[in-house]
């Protein structure tokens, strides 16, 4: 007989491969605010990832250690969990993040869900190209070019 037998969803991986896999979940997931995943993967990390918005409100140096070491020594993942993600749920105690089912994948028909936190996180500007800021210097130099010329 099993008695208390621990279960596990394994997502059809090791050990080293399933973590491997939750970690960059999670990475991702904090990097992004939402991912779209299959349902089983969306329901095995949420825990996971709950568990470290937790850990990160108490905003101190052993939970800092704590979750780098979850997070695979990602500390721009970490930042960002402390800094911007962790001071929007200071009212809440649970329930960081929600999964909504979204669509069936046509390849293999598998049942596809967006996991997000439950508040909208501020958008992050996208960063210009070099060639555009080089363009836009070019462009100012010239006009000064003329004006100085007239």
């Amino acid at each position: 007989m099993k008695h208390q037998v621990k279960k596990v969803k394994k997502l059809g991986r090791s050990g080293g491969a399933r973590k491997a896999l939750h970690r960059d979940l999670m990475i991702s997931l904090i990097d992004k605010g939402s991912i779209e995943t299959t349902v089983a993967k969306a329901k095995s990390v949420r825990p996971l990832l709950e568990r470290l918005v937790s850990m990160a409100k108490k905003n101190n140096l052993a939970s800092y250690r704590y979750i780098i070491a979850k997070l695979g020594n990602n500390t721009k993942a970490a930042k960002k969990l402390f800094n911007e993600i962790t001071p929007l749920f200071k009212d809440k105690t649970s329930g960081f993040l929600s999964i909504k089912r979204t669509r069936i994948r046509a390849g293999d028909a598998a049942e596809l869900a967006k996991i997000s936190f439950t508040v909208q996180l501020p958008k992050v500007k996208p960063v210009e190209n070099k060639g555009d800021i080089e363009a836009k210097k070019t462009s100012t130099k010239s006009k000064k070019v003329k004006t100085k010329a007239k």
